[in-house]
């Protein structure tokens, strides 16, 4: 049974998607930075279709790596691919990571297609904005779940990473956590920098959240 109460949206390809209550926390990130009705719902869009982008790039891989059931969640904040049965590491380690690079492709199509067409910069200025958004939040998306952070993608591929390695859980785990408050800093530090010198307080809350996600779940 899926949690709460969740909105059928439609399928992707032969992927069902719902969208959960929570999701209203989505509007109110999205209504905090946008700075008009109309970037509001421009906004909206490119955070729902990077969204589905990436947790398609996790139900495409999860159903050709023989997983039943697949199914796609919009949550508070993103998204979760639901799919029934244990696959194997190495699978497990690609279904990981096929969200971000699901992104990371669709922000390299849209680079290529702008480099290709010069003449975008006189399109409709809804349209400029929409697909410079989609780009920019595509590309985030995709790095920084490439952080090897639990419970990041990129924490998941390296959890299961170790465990193949070493064939040892609680050397994984612990390793796993270990690099999760090593790189955050880091991560931080440099999100800092690019951001003039500010501290990005929501990232800092994002990061917070997993960090004590990692601690209860690998410790």
């Amino acid at each position: 049974m899926l949690p709460g109460s969740p909105f059928y949206l439609g399928h992707l390809g032969r992927v069902p998607v719902y969208v959960l209550p929570e999701a209203i926390f989505t509007l109110l990130f999205v209504g905090m930075i946008a700075n008009s009705v109309t970037g509001f719902i421009v906004l909206g869009v490119v955070v729902l279709a990077t969204i589905l982008i990436h947790e398609f790039g996790h139900a495409a891989v999860a159903r050709i790596a023989g997983m039943g059931g697949v199914t796609i969640l919009v949550g508070a904040l993103g998204g979760m691919c639901l799919y029934q049965g244990d696959p194997e590491p190495r699978k497990r380690i690609a279904i990981s990571l096929a969200g971000p690079f699901a992104n990371l492709l669709t922000a390299g199509l849209l680079y290529a297609m702008g480099t290709a067409t010069p003449e975008w910069r006189h399109w409709d200025p809804l349209l400029r904005e929409f697909l410079s958004s989609l780009f920019l939040w595509n590309l985030v998306l995709g790095l920084f779940n490439l952080l090897p952070i639990y419970p990041l993608d990129g924490g998941q591929a390296t959890l299961g990473g170790i465990r193949m390695a070493t064939g040892r859980e609680t050397v994984a785990k612990r390793a796993t956590l270990i690099t999760s408050f090593v790189v955050a800093p880091l991560a931080l530090v440099a999100l800092t920098l690019l951001n003039g010198g500010n501290p990005p307080l929501f990232t800092l809350i994002i990061v917070g959240l997993l960090l004590f996600q990692a601690w209860r779940d690998l410790r």
